[in-house]
């Protein structure tokens, strides 16, 4: 009998995985009040139009999703190449670019 191993129902927690798309709006209400948002951001704020038309999302705009949902946590996935740690530190840039990328996103 599943009584004598299975203790009462616990609400559980939901997570949400939104894969690297310019318009998650479909997903707002399916993620509300989600604890935890990951979410796919290839591109950095400067790059809006680029990822704009290439269908992809920055962390700015990844990070407007997680507060639209309500979620308690976000987590940043799918830093491509151009974040590499070959490029962390440059005369524009001295800061590793995936710190940049959370920045924009807080």
């Amino acid at each position: 009998l599943p009584s004598m191993v299975v203790g009462p129902r616990l609400r559980g927690r939901k997570f949400a995985f939104l894969q690297d798309t310019s318009d998650a709006s479909a997903a707002i209400e399916p993620c509300r009040g989600a604890a935890c948002v990951v979410h796919e951001a290839t591109f950095e704020e400067a790059m809006q139009q680029d990822a704009l038309a290439k269908g992809h999302s920055t962390s700015v705009m990844a990070a407007e999703f997680a507060k639209a949902c309500e979620a308690k946590q976000l987590v940043l996935t799918h830093f491509s190449a151009r974040y590499s740690t070959s490029s962390k530190e440059t005369a524009e840039s001295p800061r590793d670019p995936a710190e940049r990328l959370g920045d924009e996103a807080r």
